[in-house]
């Protein structure tokens, strides 16, 4: 970790609240969209179709947090919940590039929940909780980061933050923040330009190229 200290975020509302499962955004798990990870995450913890539909159709992920609670639950949910967390975190930062793009913005720093009511997920009372939520976040950014998509494409126009390119003869916008430094194609490349472009897996994949 870095010398610059922890981001710590709890609020869905505030500036780092898109790492909050509460954070209002849609995303694909598992073939169903869901509203929030919240959503996606409390109706994983029971098999019984009729509670999971509840869950999943909750106004807010206040209310399918409190569905989570009441529903039968899963009997091996507690062996598997980070897991599922993780799968779930991934999901929704592959599904939504711009708040991939914030995550590995954070680069290195240490993550953290500061939940003082959550002493498992969350940094807890006295800040000594497991923090499980952060270091899931943290695990999905070092996974966003690794993972590089290589082809070649042909720039067609240049714009402030983006360019768009052709790749197969598909025209998608890449943001120059998501271009890596190895790639033959960048903010200062000229329109027609033809050259290996260099992006996040995970952004390659959210465009239909991987």
């Amino acid at each position: 970790m870095t010398d610059e200290g922890p981001i710590r975020f709890v609020s869905d509302r505030e500036h780092y609240g898109f790492m909050s499962n509460f954070y209002s955004v849609e995303f694909t798990y598992r073939g169903r969209q869901y509203k929030t990870a919240e959503h996606a995450f409390q109706e994983a913890k029971t098999n019984d179709a009729s509670w999971r539909r509840r869950i999943r159709e909750a106004a807010t992920p206040k209310e399918a947090k409190r569905l989570g609670r009441q529903c039968p639950m899963d009997a091996q949910w507690d062996h598997h919940k980070i897991s599922v967390m993780r799968d779930i975190v991934l999901a929704k930062f592959q599904s939504n590039p711009k708040l991939a793009a914030k995550l590995v913005a954070t680069e290195k720093r240490l993550l953290e929940e500061d939940a003082p009511w959550d002493s498992f997920w969350g940094t807890g009372r006295d800040g000594t909780g497991r923090n499980e939520l952060g270091r899931v976040l943290m695990v999905v950014r070092r996974e966003l980061m690794s993972d590089t998509w290589k082809g070649e494409a042909t720039v067609v126009r240049q714009a402030n933050a983006a360019v768009l390119v052709d790749y197969e003869g598909e025209e998608q916008w890449i943001p120059y923040s998501q271009i890596h430094d190895d790639s033959e194609l960048w903010e200062q490349s000229d329109e027609g330009e033809t050259g290996m472009l260099a992006i996040p897996l995970w952004l390659a994949e959210k465009k239909g190229w991987a």
